[in-house]
């Protein structure tokens, strides 16, 4: 994350700096309203920040301050986390049906896959815009731990059921 300062009211800007080290791939979540943020503030010659991030799974909020006219920067510093939601399963375990419920309603058309406990893909499913539960027969699947994953263009969610 990069910032400029301004002394002037906006007039003129520094120089562009670095207020965290770690470089990470742009992640398309980040196009969806409410998925980033970011506040600043200077006082005096120090710029404080504060940050989401999500791309791990989890919103993240972190800090930093820098020193506006020295390259001397605090390790950014994770001040908050928290799981994003979760794809949630009824009933579970289940043996013949299953009704899979997303946080939200879908907002675009998705792929939903099932993985079992070795990681191999047994099932993919589109799903499309406006949809925010499923219900699915089970009985073609053995007994075991199986994980959900639901993605789209924008949007990635996870979850888990047990087939009894």
């Amino acid at each position: 994350i990069y910032c400029a300062y301004s002394s002037d009211n906006g007039a003129t800007f520094s120089t562009s700096f670095r207020l965290n080290s770690v470089t990470a791939p742009h992640d398309s979540i980040l196009h969806e309203s409410g998925n980033d943020f970011m506040s600043l503030t200077a006082y005096e010659d120090t710029v404080f920040a504060v940050w989401g991030d999500v791309r791990s799974g989890k919103l993240n909020i972190y800090f930093v301050k820098t020193a506006v006219n020295l390259p001397i920067s605090t390790e950014p510093v994770l001040i908050a986390s928290e799981m994003l939601p979760l794809i949630q399963a009824f009933p579970n375990p289940a043996s013949e049906n299953i009704r899979l419920v997303f946080p939200e309603m879908t907002v675009e058309e998705s792929v939903m896959e099932i993985f079992d406990i070795s990681g191999k893909n047994i099932f993919n499913q589109p799903i499309l815009a406006k949809v925010c539960e499923i219900e699915l027969n089970i009985l073609s699947f053995a007994s075991g731990k199986y994980f959900v994953k639901m993605y789209s263009k924008n949007r990635n969610w996870s979850g888990s059921f047990i087939r009894k």
